[in-house]
């Protein structure tokens, strides 16, 4: 695999001071572009950690689709026909509790058009990660508690839900191209106690057959060995991926000890394994392919540190996220540089625009939507480079981003 970085050059110094500058100042703002179309939804900051839905289209027009600072909507995904899946904390009748340790997201509908959310699962557990197949006939989501969590699979056309998984903890999923199956990232094997070993398998959804494409045990093979980056011990799939193309599966190996999180690619037909990222990069949730699956962009912490200032009594971040290109061919770039924070780069549906969330550092509360065209993005003279567009200024820590 080649890898480039780009650190030490006076391309990168440059390069960042045109982020930086872009990102801060309205004035450089590039014009608007017909080539930038879709909708792109995300999670906007209100009143404290509350967070709400949000849009803007090609016209760069704003919209508000959920409207109550006492909740948070997060986990979003779209229909083809704009109709909403999120999960909430919200609560049909609030009542003050002195004593509440925990609390619980419960899945929402919102359709097209309407204004007010409908909930749509009546369980005392916690709904996450609800997705709709890329032919919208299903939607999958995650259910459970503390102990298991559950794969659950609804049938549009009549509401009724199948569990079609079982772990002690299912970290990710995602839909192949064709509908047809569902690739997951979990640990154990229906069992909750069962913790030995994290899979990254297959579920076929019309026999329900389940088949473990790779197993990373939880235990090294000797008492008195330690696990490193480079071996499967200790490690779960914490994040996963489908290609447009159906031919390839990136997966998050994430590690048990103070390791790094580290980007793999999974290749269908042949069964095997490649890891995609820089060495010292951790690797974050969120990769975004091109249409024709043969890139993706991803974000990945750099240099990072944390701690608490005694002192100045406030938490301190140290180090920089940034964007990263992978090529099939297998060339992996950074795009990014600086002690600045570029989070889920996401290419827009006609694949010309990537929009991402922005900060000037670590650790903010609220950070900008901003939107760059991918020549410009990719251009590798900086005074080439057109500036990024803020498109919002105050999106939620906790924002996922979807362009459609």
């Amino acid at each position: 695999m080649k890898i480039i970085t780009m650190k030490k050059s006076s391309y990168l110094l440059t390069l960042c001071m045109v982020f930086t500058a872009a990102c801060s100042q309205k004035d450089q703002q590039a014009p608007k572009d017909a080539s930038f179309t879709g909708t792109l939804y995300f999670g906007a900051r209100t009143i404290g950690p509350s967070v709400n839905i949000y849009s803007i289209d090609e016209s760069r027009a704003l919209r508000k689709l959920t409207d109550d600072n006492r909740w948070r909507d997060l986990d979003l995904d779209i229909d083809s026909k704009g109709n909403l899946v999120f999960v909430s904390n919200r609560k049909p009748n609030p009542k003050i509790d002195l004593h509440k340790q925990t609390e619980t997201f419960d899945l929402y509908s919102l359709q097209s058009g309407d204004m007010q959310p409908v909930r749509i699962s009546e369980t005392d557990n916690t709904e996450l990660s609800p997705k709709f197949s890329p032919d919208d006939r299903w939607l999958a989501y995650l259910d459970g508690d503390k102990q298991t969590r559950q794969l659950v699979v609804v049938n549009r056309e009549d509401n009724k839900a199948k569990t079609f998984f079982s772990a002690k903890a299912i970290h990710s999923f995602d839909w192949s191209p064709d509908s047809k199956k569902i690739v997951l990232g979990h640990t154990g094997l229906n069992e909750p106690s069962d913790d030995s070993s994290s899979h990254l398998s297959l579920i076929t959804l019309q026999s329900g057959e389940y088949r473990s494409l790779l197993t990373l045990p939880a235990k090294p093979p000797q008492a008195d060995y330690k696990a490193q980056d480079e071996d499967p011990y200790q490690k779960s799939v914490a994040y996963v991926s489908w290609s447009p193309n159906g031919e390839n599966i990136v997966f998050i190996r994430n590690p048990a000890y103070p390791g790094v999180r580290q980007l793999f690619i999974y290749n269908v037909e042949k069964a095997t394994e490649q890891r995609v990222s820089l060495p010292g990069a951790q690797v974050q949730d969120g990769v975004s392919w091109n249409k024709g699956g043969r890139s993706l962009l991803y974000s990945a912490l750099i240099d990072f540190k944390y701690y608490f200032d005694e002192q100045a009594q406030k938490k301190v971040y140290e180090g920089g996220m940034h964007i990263f290109n992978y090529e099939l061919d297998g060339t992996s770039v950074q795009l990014t540089q600086g002690d600045h924070m570029f989070k889920l780069p996401t290419y827009s549906p006609n694949g010309t625009y990537v929009a991402y969330l922005y900060s000037d550092m670590l650790g903010s509360r609220s950070y900008a939507l901003n939107a760059i065209p991918v020549k410009a993005l990719l251009q590798e003279k900086p005074e080439n480079r057109q500036a990024p567009e803020t498109l919002f200024e105050q999106a939620s820590p906790l924002s996922s981003i979807h362009w459609q």
